[in-house]
Order: C-alpha cells, then structure tokens, then sequence
C-alpha cells in the first residue's frame, strides 16, 4: 500500500514491459515512448537508486526512448537518468513545484517531449488479407487540431520538402516525411496522420513493383 516511498525502477520496470507490448501491437505504424514523471528521487525498495533507474532505462534505449521530468526541489540527479536513455541532450526536464509559472513549464516540457518523440517515418500497412498493395495507390494524409484534412504530395527525391518518400523506391519498407512536413506534423497544429491505401498517388510514383 502507499507509503511515501517513490519505487521508481520497479514503476519504471513496468512501464517498458507495457510499452513493448503496444510496440508488438501497432507493428511500426507509431512511435512508443515513456515519461518518466517523478517529485522525487527513488526511495525505498530494493535495486532502486539513480544508478538503478539508470541502467534500466539506458538497456532498452536503442529501441525505447525514456524521457524525465522532475517536478519539485533538489532533482538535479535525475539528469544521469537522462544521459542513460540519451534524451533531451542528456538532461532531465525540471520543474520547479513552487513556482507560480508551474503549469506553463510542466505543459512546454510535455510539447518539446512530444515533438522529440514523434517519428517521421512509418511502416507501410500490410495489405487486406487476400490483396495485393499498389505503391502506386498509396497517399500520406495529416489532419490539423481544426479538422481540415491534407493531402502530402509524394516527391521522391524531396525536392519538394513538403512531400513524402519512400526509404526505397523500388522495394520500399517504410514511409519517409521529407524535412518540411517533417517539421509541420511534429509541431502542435496537427492532430493525426494517416497512411490511405487504395488511391492513385498524389504526384509520380515509377519504378515500384
């Protein structure tokens, strides 16, 4: 039961067996992170020290990005949290519990998460059981927190940087977000991203079997 103490690595522990399952689950269609949101250093427990909490999230990193943010006084060591899971340029994001600007901290630490976290590139779906998938009918939609829908223009070389890609043109694997749209779905005006089959793509698609 609830003692004061702060279990963070088994907490933590947790977390990653749950974020690898939703990564099985959606199979690359999104990206899965972890936010690791603490008032205190781990307390109490067993394997539970900075160290600890390091290690764990510093063994899943290539494949799982942990992020830390602190909320209160005297937090400065979660930073070697951080520097094991490499995010965030190795540094916790602290916020300071008394300050009166609390709220606008703790929701800007929460946007640059969101904006590091979200992935520009996208397994392409499988095909409907019994079909066979068209790279030629293949569009990449963003729809914006106003609800207007976009359509993204294919460019395969990103000429255009408001365009998408594939990682091979002739054999793709995954969906790639040029540098420009890159940027407009990882800012906060766009609420969902979609890949739609079964249309002619919008701009010129050759050489895909």
């Amino acid at each position: 039961s609830p003692n004061g103490g702060t279990p963070t690595n088994p907490a933590l522990t947790g977390a990653i067996s749950y974020a690898k399952g939703l990564q099985t689950s959606l199979a690359g269609k999104a990206n899965v992170s972890i936010i690791l949101a603490t008032d205190g250093e781990p307390k109490d427990c067993t394997s539970n020290s900075i160290a600890d909490v390091a290690s764990t999230v510093g063994s899943v990193k290539d494949s799982l990005k942990t992020y830390v943010i602190g909320l209160g006084d005297n937090l400065a060591n979660l930073n070697t949290i951080a520097q094991s899971a490499g995010t965030n340029g190795g540094k916790a994001f602290l916020v300071d519990g008394s300050s009166t600007a609390v709220t606008a901290d703790l929701t800007a630490a929460l946007g640059t998460i969101r904006a590091a976290a979200l992935t520009c590139s996208y397994g392409i779906p499988a095909a409907p059981e019994g079909k066979t998938l068209d790279f030629n009918q293949v569009n990449v939609v963003y729809g914006t927190k106003d609800n207007q829908s976009v359509l993204v223009k294919h460019s395969a070389d990103c000429k255009d940087p408001s365009g998408w890609r594939y990682d091979d043109e002739t054999s793709p694997k995954q969906i790639l977000l040029c540098d420009g749209v890159c940027g407009t779905v990882k800012g906060d005006t766009v609420k969902t991203i979609d890949v739609v089959l079964g249309c002619a793509t919008n701009g010129s698609v050759s050489g895909v079997n």
